[in-house]
């Protein structure tokens, strides 16, 4: 089983094929603990320290803002289940969201997903 709480921002990311598409921009976990699926886990609000609310607003933007561009049912589907932004190089380049489920493996400071570059969503 992969530890999806060790994904962080500025992780390596790269595709099937092993090679880099960009870097973790922003990572939203599940509604489900990870570790443990069933289990819902602790609502960021639940401790309201200021990591937390940063966080809270940085979700808020992504939902706002670069979220307009996605349905509204795809929206929901990934606030579910849970998603990485990537933050792709190059001047013309998208963002693009990879779902958690398409992770597989998470090895020091990279994360490695099961698809291509053209399988994700681009905003």
């Amino acid at each position: 089983m992969i530890d999806m709480t060790r994904i962080m921002d500025g992780m390596t990311v790269y595709n099937k094929d092993g090679d880099k598409i960009g870097t973790v921009d922003y990572v939203k976990f599940s509604d489900e603990d990870p570790n443990q699926p069933g289990i819902a886990t602790v609502s960021a609000m639940d401790t309201a320290d200021e990591q937390t609310i940063d966080i809270v607003k940085s979700f808020a933007d992504v939902l706002t803002n670069e979220g307009d561009h996605l349905p509204q049912e795809l929206r929901d589907r990934l606030n579910h289940s849970g998603y990485i932004r990537l933050n792709s190089s190059g001047f013309f380049e998208s963002d693009y969201y990879i779902p958690l489920n398409m992770v597989t493996a998470v090895i020091g400071g990279n994360v490695h997903i099961g698809a291509t570059k053209e399988q994700l969503i681009a905003v």
